[in-house]
């Protein structure tokens, strides 16, 4: 047995497709209106599966399965149908072909929602949808609504507050060397979980965020095909200012670098749109740093340069190579190590680790300084990696 839903882009059709009943895959599908419809999904079933499947929390998710199981669903798929594929980024939703809800009945911007996760606020029937079934990532979290704004609050993995500390630390950089277009984070007590951090919500019903995964697609990106300009550039045909993308999307290599953060992939970046006219607005802010400053990760300088990083490029190095302007960073606006040390001493690592943290951040300052100044990254490197 199958069912029929309908795609819709706020209270428009774009298209139509079938689902079975039993294991909720995608049976088919009819595009009704090919500019409505996410641009990856659009490019036919696999992709419209793809992109589904993407839309659901990960199979990765801490906990996951007993968490399932312990709320009566068996698949992240049906999760993501019994809230009609609701999200806090976009206007994107489905609805059985002959339901007649409306956009405004249902959309997380302007109704109140339930939270997975925190107690106070049960997942109900009398609240039933939650944006917590197309939260993507690994990371314990949930959204809240304070006072009507809506803020997105992150747990950590392991046994310290270091992700939500990086997140903050992130946000403070960007502050101080004056680039505007970035997501503030902000501590937040968990209770008997410890410190975790919210961010305010950067989209609504008239910005909605469409990822670069989802422009560029699974047929558009293999290993060297699109680069930075490449895609600064692809935003330029769809309407942007090219080397405004390029600035911004320099910038966040640098910042990258210096952060340690080696999980810029194409799902943590993108572009904001207007949902009404489709016209692009600009460059997202930059957010999701939580996976840096060597967390998961030996605290090393030569496995550091020597780890692969995710995005469009493999390395740092070949990241780095690709920055027009190295000056986009003031190192002298960047915190010394006895700073990281300060900062990161309630995080709940061992102290020894953060000193390293610091002696780290210190050599990658003394990396981009000589960049700045003309070196070559090898001959910066070399005694790191002893090559």
């Amino acid at each position: 047995m199958q069912d029929r839903y309908k795609m819709m882009h706020k209270d428009d059709i774009a298209a139509v497709f079938t689902i079975d009943r039993d294991t909720k895959a995608v049976l088919s599908l009819d595009i009704i209106e090919e500019t409505l419809m996410p641009p990856r999904a659009a490019r036919g079933l696999d992709e419209f599966r793809a992109w589904w499947e993407d839309r659901a929390i990960p199979q990765t998710r801490h906990n996951l399965r007993d968490w399932l199981q312990a709320h009566g669903m068996r698949t992240t798929s049906e999760f993501l149908l019994k809230n009609l594929a609701l999200s806090m980024s976009d206007c994107w939703w489905v609805k059985r072909e002959d339901a007649g809800i409306k956009w405004k009945d249902v959309n997380f911007f302007e109704n109140d929602f339930g939270t997975i996760g925190k107690e106070r606020q049960a997942y109900n029937d009398r609240i039933h949808y939650t944006p917590d079934a197309t939260t993507s990532g690994n990371l314990p979290k949930y959204w809240i609504s304070d006072n009507g704004i809506r803020f997105l609050v992150k747990g950590n993995e392991g046994g310290t507050y270091q992700q939500s500390f990086n997140e903050v630390f992130a946000a403070s950089i960007h502050k101080a060397q004056g680039f505007l277009n970035h997501v503030e984070y902000s501590f937040m007590d968990l209770g008997d979980k410890g410190i975790g951090c919210r961010c305010m919500a950067f989209t609504d019903a008239q910005n909605e965020f469409i990822s670069a995964w989802d422009i560029i697609g699974r047929n558009g990106f293999r290993d060297g095909e699109m680069s930075r300009n490449g895609f600064a550039g692809l935003l330029g045909k769809m309407g942007l200012d090219e080397w405004e993308c390029r600035k911004q999307l320099d910038y966040m290599a640098l910042s990258d670098f210096m952060l340690a953060n080696t999980d810029r992939h194409l799902n943590n970046l993108g572009i904001i749109r207007d949902p009404d006219t489709l016209k692009l607005k600009g460059l997202a802010p930059l957010y999701d740093t939580g996976n840096s400053m060597g967390f998961g990760s030996v605290l090393d300088m030569d496995i550091f340069l020597r780890t692969k990083t995710k995005g469009f490029n493999k390395t740092f190095r070949s990241s780095l190579e690709t920055v027009g302007d190295k000056g986009l960073i003031n190192i002298d606006l960047l915190p010394s190590s006895d700073d990281i040390r300060e900062f990161y001493k309630e995080s709940g690592m061992a102290e020894k680790n953060i000193v390293k943290l610091g002696e780290l951040f210190e050599n990658r300052i003394a990396i981009l300084d000589g960049l700045q100044h003309g070196k070559s990254y090898y001959e910066l490197t070399r005694k790191y990696t002893g090559k």
